[in-house]
């Protein structure tokens, strides 16, 4: 049956009555499942309704719901079943719970950790600090790092430097190593933990590398043996008391000579002499042995290698004996360079002689070919060129029949480069001749026009620019015409290059006559003001700005440089290279005397620096507080420099 709502209902009163032993709240709760369970079975959902199952409501009005009393026991016990399940749920849940937690710990333990990867294993607790393994992983490099880590935590400024993370590796490693490191020359590093003291104590000691100082050896060279420097720390002190006449100092391309290291490095124009004690007992050995020998480099005998020339003589032993094999074979040739004997090429002069076995057998096939042809390179001969002079001839078969074409058509041009010959561009002299067929007729067209010309470059006749000397004459057409203006304006000035007249430039000599208009006029003004100064060339000079402090024009006379050097000369003492750069606006503190008294701290560059900074040693005072850092440059980092002017404070 329907209800107003349109819903299936059912007539309970046809339904079997429970025994009178149940509980009332249970028979309820019976009869409302048994209800709940039949409505559910009749209805279909569509949609947001219920639509009427019609097989269900058919069934349930043919069909009564019968509860027995067996049903009914049934239903007392569900409650107690189903709290038996609950339990099972749980306990359930529980097992597998502390299974997983257990699974999970062991797979956990099982992981793998992390492990200390090394490029080399010999490097790890090699008992050098390594910063790639100073991890806690590799256990601070198997140790060799835990002390140098208790200095870094004194010193954390010195560990974050920007050099130690450009350098790494085993850099650390020659932090207070005993030697004066110039990285670690800084207040932020304990000056290197104490190795740079001595280097510091001499202010003004300026060298490349500052470990050299005071390290027991004499450095000659390179400022090293200075006063500035100690006499390199003292090292070289003994040496010169022993020899004081010895006034050796290598040129800056000889590089360091190192007094005491064991080997000899100078020959006897440098230290390897009586006078320096043959280098302080280094080449001691070198002269018992080879007292007469004047080769250049010492250490090149017995090097392994056979050297020719003063080398290879008896008073240097044939080389310290590395020519031994090759003087067996070829006992008479002098040549100089030993490895182009035999090496698969022929060299001319010297090594293609009987004496040097016609260099090593190289030259055996040219001089069956070309016996009497005697050239510095025969590799040149038939190589497909035309070459000159000794090649183009008929000892050497006209240069291996290369220059055969070309002799047919000029047989008596004897010029070095004949491939010059008919190259599209007229060449002068030698070449411009009837016998080289007027440069293979480059010049013809030349000769027509000026045929009493005789310059090096034709090239230059008619080329829009005046060109003066023997290209400006009548022969010439007066350079071919490029000169005529300058003549009519100017017709008794000769000059080399007249285009400079009236370049806008005041040239001294003889530009600046009346006969060149003073230089087209550029002078005039200049002679108004300077009329005694003759200027010459060095007219580049005056009144650009810049004092160059030349004594030709640094003269009343002259203005004093054309103005320039006005505030230079309130210096009368200071005598520095670059007087331009005194009063330039920045403090040239790196070089030489500009930061003096003398020069008035270079014309007031250096003035506020010497305020702010008076104990600062840094050479380039003018980095200071420019805004970048430099903590890999010496005495920088220092409370005297203000840490570098507070660049290096962040």
């Amino acid at each position: 049956m329907k209800n107003e709502d349109d819903n299936i209902s059912h007539d309970t009163s046809r339904v079997t009555p429970p025994s009178s032993s149940a509980p009332d709240e249970w028979l309820d709760n019976d009869v409302e499942c048994a209800e709940e369970a039949v409505v559910s079975s009749s209805v279909v959902q569509r949609g947001e309704q219920g639509v009427p199952n019609p097989a269900a409501v058919t069934s349930s009005n043919k069909t009564s719901i019968n509860l027995s009393n067996k049903n009914i026991e049934d239903h007392k016990a569900s409650p107690q079943a189903r709290r038996k399940k609950i339990k099972y749920l749980v306990i359930f849940a529980l097992v597998f719970g502390i299974i997983g937690m257990t699974v999970g710990i062991i797979v956990a333990s099982k992981k793998v950790k992390p492990v200390c990867k090394v490029y080399n294993e010999e490097e790890l607790g090699n008992g050098v600090c390594n910063s790639d393994y100073n991890t806690e992983i590799c256990e601070w490099d198997g140790g060799d790092c835990v002390e140098i880590n208790k200095i870094v935590e004194m010193y954390p400024y010195c560990w974050e430097s920007q050099m130690w993370h450009e350098y790494g590796t085993d850099f650390d490693s020659r932090w207070g190593d005993g030697t004066c490191d110039d990285w670690f020359n800084r207040e932020v590093c304990g000056w290197d933990l104490g190795d740079c003291d001595l280097y510091n104590s001499l202010v003004n000691c300026d060298v490349l590398r500052p470990e050299y100082i005071g390290d027991g050896m004499c450095h000659i060279g390179d400022g090293y043996n200075t006063e500035a420097c100690g006499f390199d720390g003292g090292d070289c002190k003994e040496f010169y008391e022993k020899y004081p006449n010895c006034t050796y100092e290598p040129k800056y391309w000889e590089g360091l000579t190192k007094v005491g290291d064991g080997i000899c490095d100078t020959n006897f124009l440098g230290m390897n002499n009586e006078e320096c004690g043959f280098e302080g007992g280094d080449c001691d050995e070198f002269q018992e042995k080879y007292p007469n020998c004047k080769a250049e480099i010492m250490n090149k005998l017995s090097d392994g290698h056979c050297d020719g020339g003063a080398y290879n003589t008896e008073a240097c032993d044939f080389d310290g004996g590395d020519c031994a094999e090759f003087n067996e074979k070829y006992p008479n040739c002098s040549a100089f360079i030993v490895d182009n004997i035999g090496n698969g090429y022929c060299h001319g002069g010297e090594y293609n002689t009987e004496a040097c076995d016609f260099d090593g057998g190289d030259c055996i096939e040219f001089n069956e070919k070309y016996p009497d042809c005697d050239v510095n390179n025969p590799d040149l001969i038939g190589n497909g060129r035309c070459g000159g002079e000794e090649y183009n001839t008929e000892a050497c078969g006209f240069d291996g029949g290369d220059c055969d074409e070309f002799n047919q058509k000029y047989p008596n041009c004897n010029v070095k480069y004949p491939s010059w010959i008919n190259d599209g561009h007229c060449n002068g002299r030698e070449y411009n001749t009837e016998e080289c067929g007027f440069d293979g007729g480059d010049c013809t067209e030349f000769n027509e026009k000026y045929p009493d010309c005789d310059v090096d470059i034709h090239s230059r006749i008619g080329d829009g620019h005046c060109n003066g000397g023997e290209y400006n004459t009548e022969a010439c057409g007066f350079d071919g015409g490029d000169c005529t203006e300058f003549n009519e304006k100017y017709p008794d000035c000769d000059v080399d290059i007249p285009s400079r007249i009236g370049d806008g430039h005041c040239i001294g000599g003889e530009y600046n006559t009346e006969a060149c208009g003073f230089d087209g006029g550029d002078c005039i003004e200049f002679n108004e003001k300077y009329p005694d100064c003759d200027v010459g060339f060095y007219y580049l000079f005056m009144g650009d700005g810049e004092c160059y402090d030349k004594e030709e024009i640094n003269t009343e006379e002259c203005g004093f440089e054309g103005g320039d050097c006005i505030e230079f000369n309130k210096y009368p003492d200071c005598d520095v290279e670059f007087p331009q750069l005194i009063g330039d606006g920045e403090c040239n503190s790196y070089f030489d005397n500009y930061n003096s008294e003398a020069c008035g701290f270079d014309g007031g560059d250096c003035t506020e620096y010497n305020e702010k900074y008076p104990n600062c040693l840094a050479s380039h005072l003018s980095l200071i507080g420019d805004g970048y850092c430099h903590s890999y440059m010496d005495k920088y980092m220092t409370a005297e420099c203000g840490y570098d002017g507070g660049d290096c404070l962040d």
